[in-house]
């Protein structure tokens, strides 16, 4: 995400001199769609983390049965 832009679309909403979307691209020197988001979102945009999934989650509880009813062995 991009801070600097974030924080001075934020300032320009506050001020009521928010210009066009083209025209903010143009002066903070990225995408209109970067803007769009920004002002979509009021700049508070974080990454959503995504929940993985173990391919042993299925067998998590016979795994632990096994080795509460069998303990482990160290060497």
């Amino acid at each position: 995400m991009r801070k600097d832009v974030s924080n001075q679309i934020r300032l320009l909403r506050e001020e009521a001199e928010l210009l066009n979307k083209s025209e903010l691209a143009r002066r903070f020197n990225c995408d209109r769609r970067t803007v769009e988001k920004y002002i979509n979102n009021s700049g508070d945009v974080a990454r959503k983390s995504r929940e993985v999934k173990s391919k042993l989650d299925d067998y998590k509880e016979i795994i632990m049965d096994k080795v509460d009813s069998y303990g482990s062995k160290s060497m």
